[in-house]
């Protein structure tokens, strides 16, 4: 409902200042079952939903009254029951890994946002331990944090690879070269997709040793090798001789200045008819307001966790950076997914 009056506005206000409580709230309903509970049966009371799910009166009472505050659940003569809104927390998927990446990542680090914007490091990290990025910590994080990142990370990738894939294969490559390649998943579908084709993974040494793990439980890895390195210190030299340089949700990983310079050096790589593919999410670009919402909040996640210099970006941000870099685009894809575009550059030289 769109913003009118001071009361709206007001409203508006007060729903940011308490949202750690809502976000709690939520959690704690999704928790102990309540949400799911008056999913299944629809206008409960509160003695019911007490009896069947052995809670206190008094915990359901003000987590069912926090609920309808907050529109996850409706009231009816003393009985509750789900909202449409209050249905994604139960049966919506990104709704539930979105969740999930902000509990279990982000929400105690981001108290330290406003260092991070002041230092220019990822000051949230420190919950976690002694790391400056958390590239680097990924093999060490708590299982749950780890799992909620690379399924935060994997499921808006996921959902691009299939169309991106015939494009990428237009032109039949021999051999790709995945930089930023992570636990390999885009590497097992373009090995899944040719059988001849062969990919080198480019990425942190913890990474790499995921997809190699990966690779191996897909009988892949004979057509797959690695390359190890860390991009955010600085790279000088890729390896060449590949028809296809691909980087999925890589570049935002780095600021600008990194980003001319990594693609400076992929330059170096590329031949006279190889193809560079980017694969990112772009605020502009968006079909949607969720999808360009979700964007804008996640590059505070770079900001407060990553490394404290990077963020989601416009496109015409990455594309002056490819033009800097000596590079030029031949074909931009957009809506792939569910919201990415693919960017088709080549060395104009």
């Amino acid at each position: 409902m769109p913003i009118s009056t001071k009361l709206d506005y007001t409203l508006a206000a007060q729903k940011i200042a308490f949202a750690p409580f809502e976000f709690q709230a939520a959690k704690a309903m999704i928790e102990t079952g309540i949400l799911r509970y008056i999913r299944k049966n629809k206008w409960s009371s509160i003695s019911q939903i007490t009896e069947n799910l052995k809670l206190t009166e008094y915990g359901v009472t003000v987590l069912i009254e926090a609920g309808i505050a907050m529109n996850i659940i409706l009231e009816k003569d003393n009985r509750y029951a789900l909202s449409k809104m209050g249905m994604f927390f139960v049966c919506d998927k990104m709704t539930e890994l979105n969740f999930r990446f902000t509990d279990h990542v982000c929400y105690k680090g981001l108290e330290h946002l406003g260092e991070s914007i002041r230092k220019g490091k990822p000051d949230g990290l420190m919950v976690f331990g002694k790391w400056t990025t958390i590239y680097e910590a990924l093999a060490d994080l708590p299982d749950n944090t780890r799992r909620s990142w690379f399924n935060f990370d994997h499921f808006y990738s996921d959902q691009a690879f299939p169309e991106a894939l015939p494009i990428v294969f237009k032109c039949s490559p021999k051999n790709i070269l995945d930089i930023g390649g992570n636990t390999g998943r885009w590497a097992i579908e373009c090995l899944r997709y040719s059988d001849t084709v062969k990919v080198v993974i480019a990425d942190h040494e913890g990474q790499l040793k995921d997809a190699e793990s990966n690779l191996r439980k897909e009988n892949l890895l004979e057509r797959a090798s690695f390359y190890p390195t860390d991009f955010l210190k600085g790279i000088q030299k890729l390896p060449k001789g590949f028809d296809i340089i691909w980087m999925s949700q890589f570049l935002c990983c780095f600021s600008e200045e990194e980003i001319q310079n990594i693609l400076h050096v992929a330059k170096g790589s590329l031949g006279k008819n190889s193809r560079l593919f980017i694969l990112d999410t772009f605020l502009d670009k968006q079909k949607n307001p969720v999808a360009e919402y979700i964007l804008r909040m996640t590059s505070l996640y770079f900001t407060c966790f990553a490394n404290g210099n990077s963020k989601v970006y416009h496109s015409n941000t990455i594309i002056n950076c490819i033009k800097k870099a000596g590079l030029a685009v031949k074909k931009e894809t957009n809506h792939i997914g569910l919201g990415h575009t693919l960017l088709e550059c080549i060395n104009p030289d």
